[in-house]
Order: structure tokens, then C-alpha cells, then sequence
């Protein structure tokens, strides 16, 4: 029984998880329950366990039984690089009790949260939820679009 860490972004900023997931062994599970269960359309993104020796007990304050070599601090690093290209992507904490390649997950809710509320806090995370992490580009693409709508409209 461990913790599993499921990443979904969008297909095409999936080269640059390989690229900057230096510590971490990332397996596609677009397939599988808990993939499925994380992204938010199966033909817009892909899904990533992220784990370290077979699980992601790292993110566990108390049950790191596999290895030291990665942190939840290493887990915010991978996300902050994800989100500097990416507009947004999704994270889901499972806890499994068997075989999770034939588990069935079933998210249970959906909830916006920014990289600032989310960082750090993994192990306070409610399982089987799925996080939305806006990237801070897609947060100055929004502001930026308000503003410009607001100067562009016709003053009475």
C-alpha cells in the first residue's frame, strides 16, 4: 500500500516532462484508471505517474520507505518547470491498496487551486481529488486579455 502521485497536461508540453524529471521515473498511464481519473480530456492530455523506486511515498511525511533521493521540494520544482510552458495542469494523489495498473480510481471532485496554495502541501492533499494548477502564464494571459477588453470597449 503506497502513495501515487498522477500528473495530466496537455499532449504537447508532455516532452517537457522528460526533460526536466531528473529524479523521478515517469511512466504514461493515460490508460489507466487513476490517468483516466486525472486528466480532464483523454485526447487533449496525457497522464504521468511520478514516483521514485516504484511509488511516491516521498510526498508522505511519515511513510518514506523506499528512498531519500526525492522530496516534496523536488515535486514543486517539477511542477513550477511544467507550468512555465504549460497553461495548466492537473494533479492527483491516490493511495493504493493493490496492483494500481488494474485499480479502478474514481475521482471523487475537481478543484482549482494556484501553485502557491498547492506547493509543499502534497501530503495534505485529499486523495483521489483532482487539482487544477493554473500555470502564472495563464494567469497574466487572463489578466492582460481583461485588460485590454476593458480599454477596448466603447466609453459612454
Amino acid at each position: 500500500m503506497c502513495f501515487f502521485v498522477c500528473l495530466a497536461l496537455p499532449k504537447s508540453h508532455a516532452p517537457k516532462l522528460d526533460a526536466v524529471s531528473h529524479l523521478f521515473d515517469v511512466t504514461d498511464v493515460s490508460e489507466w484508471s487513476i490517468g483516466e481519473a486525472t486528466c480532464a480530456n483523454r485526447d487533449r492530455d496525457s497522464s504521468f505517474l511520478i514516483t521514485v523506486g516504484g511509488c511516491s511515498c516521498f510526498i508522505s511525511e511519515g511513510k518514506k520507505h523506499r528512498t531519500d533521493a526525492a522530496s516534496a521540494n523536488e515535486l514543486d520544482s517539477l511542477i513550477g518547470s511544467l507550468l512555465q510552458e504549460a497553461p495548466s495542469l492537473s494533479i492527483l494523489i491516490h493511495y493504493a491498496e493493490g496492483d494500481l495498473s488494474r485499480e479502478r480510481v474514481v475521482r471523487k471532485d475537481k478543484r482549482l487551486v494556484s501553485f502557491d496554495e498547492l506547493r509543499g502541501q502534497y501530503s495534505r492533499l485529499e486523495f483521489d481529488i483532482r487539482y487544477v494548477v493554473k500555470g502564472p502564464g495563464s494567469q497574466k494571459k487572463a489578466r492582460v486579455s481583461r485588460e485590454t477588453r476593458a480599454h477596448s470597449l466603447p466609453h459612454a
